[in-house]
């Protein structure tokens, strides 16, 4: 296994664009994952072929034999030139089985130091799933599950995380195993049993807090990367209910790892984030507080603290000295009572800063009078029990977008792949009249639920000419639609690698063709719901992988006109 960094992990993310960023003298530095999409074919120089005949082919990484076992691996590697990986390592990537067979297994290994020694997730066409360890060059099947049947030449989506002794495994953003490893800390790669298989979009980083978005449920006793404040070192405890503040201290504080996420302290550029956690706060005194701080050193920082008797407060400490600059009241967090609590930030460059903090999705404080760009990230309590059941953060920060295009431009946020879409006549255009012409909203809704809207308008009659709404979009090969036939057939589709799948069918009204109608998408908790003027047609569809992207509007075959776009987030339940 290598420890060393190679300049060929460039990405197509978000992620890797804030890599890119760095000064051309960090860039080397700071890389601190390897992402590809097999576009250029001397990547499979950083391959190690154990077995297989593996080479790069249209974009993809192919295995043309179909031998008992085939495995080709990457190093993996630390970003600070560590000698271990100490364990934690995120993979990710697309494949394809092309044997319907039973023995015909495609999938993941990880931990791997030789042919002897790894693990390894494997999927066969019809839905069953093995993890097994090699070890000493003993196979040991661990267990077998079954997922909904992937098929033969069709596109899924592994993602292996592993921190500390324990993994996860997901397909299509769907949970099948969690276990525990002995083996020690190795590369990972892929593997084929008596099958050719095609793979994409590979990503591996040894550090699993750069998933994007990152998430932690505290199931795990060890809290690697975060800091413990307390000078003995105790009074905070991660298990299977959260993570708790057990001291009762005047100042308890633990610091994430979100220093590092995604280049946070090393870019030039500005910072933009969004952190959400889940509270519970064990007493009901108005002077047990919980909450978020922003920390310099002990004698400087900034927090954001609530008390159970329903009073939120900003507060800055300057040279050991605390002035409370704002108080408002705030939506749940009695006692024993948990709630959410949300903190975002965007600052511009050279333009305006935005930030708030929300609890429940209710807004507390607006433009908050310190500056969010500078400190450490961290958990603070002030005289309490309290326990903090997840914390999720994304490099992000959502902001509404509402336009009825009357100005005659395009929004800032807008992007397209291709230059099919025009703004006249007071909407949005698209004439490519293709296969599917993307046009995307710069507005992430990583760890927002969405309440999308538009006017639709299908200017062609027959079947196969579709418009509507693209949400999640990760590439113009990666993203879900809810797209409309003007002969009253809605279709909710998911699109990998250029290859639709329709996950659910069903009539609506109002769409002929030159007839205008409107669309409203709401996803909550990554469950999906349409409704075409105002009836609904698709009800909470379970979308798990749904997380990461962006909005957008597509068209298949067809010219079509949008309007009054509204994308904000979805209210709270009530």
């Amino acid at each position: 296994m290598n420890n060393g960094i190679s300049i060929r992990a460039l990405c197509r993310t978000s992620l890797a664009a804030l890599s890119i960023l760095l000064a051309p003298g960090l860039a080397l530095a700071q890389e601190q994952f390897h992402e590809t999409d097999f576009s250029n074919a001397s990547e499979i120089g950083r391959w190690t072929v154990s077995s297989g005949s593996w080479n790069i082919q249209n974009g993809a990484f192919v295995n043309s034999a179909a031998g008992a076992t085939n495995i080709a691996t990457v190093e993996t590697y630390d970003p600070f030139d560590l000698d271990t990986i100490e364990n934690d390592v995120a993979l990710q990537v697309s494949a394809v089985i092309t044997n319907s067979a039973a023995n015909g297994l495609v999938g993941v290994v990880f931990n791997y130091s030789d042919p002897g020694n790894y693990y390894e997730i494997t999927f066969s066409a019809s839905g069953e799933v093995h993890s097994l360890t090699v070890r000493g060059g003993e196979t040991i099947p661990e267990e077998v599950k079954h997922i909904p049947a992937p098929g033969v030449n069709k596109w899924f989506r592994i993602s292996v995380r592993q921190v500390g002794t324990q993994f996860d495994v997901k397909v299509d953003g769907v949970p099948v195993f969690t276990g525990s490893v002995e083996l020690p800390a190795g590369d990972v790669g892929l593997i084929t049993h008596n099958t050719r298989a095609r793979f994409d979009d590979f990503s591996v980083n040894s550090f699993d807090r750069l998933i994007d978005p990152y998430g932690d449920t505290f199931r795990q006793a060890s809290l690697r990367g975060w800091t413990n404040l307390r000078p003995q070192g105790d009074g905070w405890s991660a298990g299977p209910f959260g993570l708790e503040s057990l001291a009762i201290g005047a100042n308890d504080i633990m610091l994430t790892p979100l220093v590092d996420l995604f280049h946070f302290g090393f870019s030039p550029s500005p910072r933009r984030y969004t952190i959400k956690t889940q509270v519970i706060n064990r007493y009901g005194a108005s002077g047990n507080l919980v909450g978020v701080v922003f920390y310099h050193d002990a004698q400087h920082y900034d927090e954001v603290v609530f008390s159970p008797t329903g009073v939120a407060s900003l507060r800055q400490v300057t040279n050991g000295k605390r002035v409370t600059l704002a108080t408002a009241p705030y939506v749940g967090g009695g006692h024993n009572t948990p709630f959410e609590l949300e903190v975002a930030y965007r600052g511009d460059q050279g333009g305006p800063v935005f930030s708030h903090v929300k609890t429940n999705g209710h807004l507390v404080f607006d433009n908050l009078p310190f500056n969010l760009e500078d400190g450490q990230i961290g958990l603070i309590t002030h005289f309490t029990n309290a326990r903090f059941v997840s914390l999720a953060a994304a490099p992000r920060f959502f902001q509404p977008l509402v336009t009825d295009f009357s100005s005659g431009s395009f929004p800032r946020e807008f992007f397209s792949p291709i230059s099919t879409w025009r703004v006249q006549n007071g909407a949005m255009n698209s004439f490519g009249i293709g296969k599917s012409d993307i046009a995307g909203f710069d507005v992430w809704h990583d760890l927002s639920d969405l309440d999308y809207r538009v006017r639709v308008t299908n200017n062609y009659g027959a079947a196969g000419n579709l418009a509507g709404l693209m949400y999640a979009y990760r590439a113009p090969d990666d993203y879900y639609e809810a797209v409309f036939s003007p002969t009253g057939v809605a279709y909710l589709n998911r699109v990998l690698k250029g290859v639709t799948t329709s996950i659910a069918t069903a009539p609506y009204a109002g769409g002929g063709p030159h007839q205008s109608f409107d669309v409203q998408l709401l996803q909550r908790n990554r469950h999906t719901t349409v409704s075409v003027n105002g009836v609904t047609v698709f009800n909470n569809v379970d979308q798990p992988d749904t997380g990461v992207g962006r909005p957008g509007l597509v068209t298949h075959w067809t010219n079509a006109s949008f309007d009054n776009v509204s994308i904000t987030e979805a209210p709270p339940l009530q």
